[in-house]
């Protein structure tokens, strides 16, 4: 049986000037797989796509990958600034006979490829950047945070597809409702090591609490251990002698040890400017219309927003999500109807555009700003009336306290995401508009953002398509209902899926291939099905069950020990060689089920 190996990495290190972003990183990677790869922003997420994708080398270790291997690479941050339109972008790298595949592709995630690239919104780049992957069948997909600027349409239509895909798909993503539902297993980077979750990403959560607080109790007895040996080295016991000279370089290296479960800070604590006013009357919309070069986007819209709700704008890309939030707020005006705020209304709000006009200044200089605070005191952040220095609030954020010096051009998606939350978060405001506030950001800043608005005492409307995320903060919904309409529903996604007449779908599933392909495909289908079983078939199809029990066995054998958590901490050498071998299994036994489906249906005839 052909091996389903595709690629095999083995004691890899990258280092960016100072510390490794990551060292002796191992594993394999399988035919068909689905991994979720998960970890703080910062952590080398990004950087590990690239090294597999061959856009960077490593600085040590080897990576082996199966011959002739295609692989998709959809990066964080594609650049279009070089092409006219979107379909040319799409379809840079495609024969002039495959070129089709982009309108079919483009077809199927609502998008047109002759929209010229500087006319278009980030989910429309977006989705050509998808179209640019998928057009072309890969062995192996590697996409990186595939749902920043998509519309909910086409995040069913990309989960459905990796999940009923043969191919295998490695996903960086901070939509935990896709992670969980593609399955697989799931890869945690974390303070420069990979450790490798035998479960999807529903089970990954419970998994990794079991795994922190072992390390906790092992941060405990550690720490009582360097305590015992640090009083014994305080004493006065004679260094000189060869055995006390060894036990205190154990002392030193139980130290560096300790060190490393003090790498990693457990939880944000965020605090955000609380408003003054007790006004309970928000917004008030009476009958709105708003069109934008002659599209209507907005059609006859009324809404009464009250101190405290939480509502969610959900719809397509290019419906008007944006455009009614602004008018909401008057950072539009409206063409009919009337907006009234409430008394002392007082706005901050983060824009789906989040480019500054000088990428330049560093983190402090935007978060200060100019005037006499800035010349006064050029290292704080004036917070509820108070001063706090700058490295203190960057700190509450996650950043070290050198990023404070960083240029802004400098910081990734995600850390630029958390310097605008944490420049809202300081001015006084009654209602905070949020426009894809999660694009970027890993799952521990969402639950981060989630707490905030929770503890938020004013209001707040966000547009967003993470439904993980409407769930748990919004309730109220505003979903688009087609021709400039839109409807408010109570409660968060799932309450509006229910309350929908016509909920969102995930449409066509199918990879495009070239129609070369296609009629080799059918041909050889047609062959077969006219072929009757050979002897050795016949065998086959008789031990195949066999076999397939056997597999089940392994594959149960090998989860039951997995399972165990303190497995990972004990023994993390055999922890990664069992992952290993419970992929391969698995493997070997889909491989035997489609054997076995292949001749039992070509013996039926």
């Amino acid at each position: 049986m052909q091996s389903s190996l595709l690629i095999k990495v083995q004691d890899i290190n990258i280092t960016f000037g100072g510390d490794p972003i990551f060292s002796d990183l191992s594993f394999n990677l399988h035919d068909g797989e689905k991994i979720s790869l998960v970890g703080r922003n910062g952590c080398g997420k990004s950087t590990l796509f690239k090294v597999i994708a061959g856009a960077i080398e490593q600085d040590h270790g080897e990576i082996d990958t199966k011959k002739g291997l295609q692989i998709g690479y959809l990066g964080q941050d594609e650049n279009l600034a070089n092409y006219s339109t979107l379909g040319d972008f799409a379809a840079n790298g495609l024969e002039e006979s495959e070129k089709y595949l982009v309108d079919v592709t483009a077809q199927i995630l609502g998008f047109d490829p002759k929209a010229p690239v500087e006319e278009s919104s980030g989910g429309e780049k977006r989705k050509a950047a998808l179209a640019r992957v998928f057009s072309k069948e890969r062995d192996l997909y590697l996409l990186d945070e595939p749902t920043n600027h998509l519309d909910i349409n086409a995040i069913l239509w990309l989960e459905e597809t990796i999940k009923t895909s043969s191919k295998t798909f490695v996903v960086i993503s901070h939509d935990r409702t896709l992670l969980a539902h593609i399955g697989g297993r799931t890869f945690w980077l974390d303070r420069g090591k990979l450790r490798i979750c035998p479960y999807g990403y529903g089970r990954f959560e419970e998994w990794q609490e079991e795994i922190l607080e072992l390390e906790n109790t092992h941060r405990t007895k550690l720490d009582r251990r360097i305590k015992t040996e640090t009083l014994w080295s305080i004493e006065g016991i004679s260094a000189r002698r060869k055995r006390n000279q060894g036990r205190l370089k154990a002392l030193v290296k139980l130290k560096e040890k300790r060190a490393e479960f003090a790498k990693r800070e457990t939880a944000f604590t965020v605090n955000i400017s609380q408003p003054k006013s007790d006004t309970q009357m928000i917004i008030e919309a009476f009958g709105i219309d708003k069109s934008l070069g002659g599209k209507e986007i907005i059609k006859d819209f009324s809404l009464r927003v009250l101190k405290g709700d939480r509502i969610a704008i959900v719809g397509p890309n290019g419906a008007g999500k944006s455009t009614l939030l602004k008018s909401l707020t008057k950072e539009i005006k409206v063409d009919r109807g009337k907006v009234r705020l409430g008394y002392h209304f007082d706005l901050a709000a983060m824009w789906q555009d989040r480019r500054q006009k000088n990428l330049s200044i560093s983190v402090q200089e935007f978060l200060v700003g100019k005037g006499a605070n800035s010349r006064d005191q050029p290292d704080q952040v004036v917070f509820e009336g108070r001063g706090l220095h700058i490295i203190s609030y960057l700190k509450q954020f996650q950043f070290e306290y050198w990023k404070a010096k960083s240029p802004l051009k400098s910081l990734s998606g995600g850390e630029l995401g958390r310097v605008l939350l944490a420049k809202i978060f300081l001015r006084e405001s009654n209602f905070l508009a949020l426009d894809e506030p999660t694009n970027d950001l890993d799952v521990e800043t969402l639950d981060m953002l989630k707490e905030i608005l929770a503890n938020y005492k004013g209001t707040v409307a966000f547009v967003s398509h993470d439904r993980d995320f409407i769930d748990n903060v919004a309730n109220i919904t505003i979903g688009y209902e087609g021709d400039g309409r839109w409807q408010a529903y109570s409660g968060g996604w799932s309450d509006y899926l229910k309350q929908k007449k016509n909920p969102p779908s995930t449409g066509s599933t199918f990879f495009p291939v070239a129609k070369s392909q296609k009629k080799r495909s059918k041909s050889t289908s047609k062959s077969t099905d006219r072929d009757s079983l050979s002897f050795t078939e016949k065998h086959r199809l008789e031990i195949l069950p066999d076999l397939i029990d056997e597999k089940e066995t392994r594959v149960s054998d090998l989860t039951k020990q997995l399972n165990d958590p303190r497995l990972y901490v004990n023994n993390a050498q055999l922890f990664d060689q069992l992952s290993r071998d419970l992929v391969e299994a698995q493997g070997e036994l889909v491989k035997l089920e489609e054997e076995w489906y292949l001749l039992a249906s070509k013996q039926e005839g």
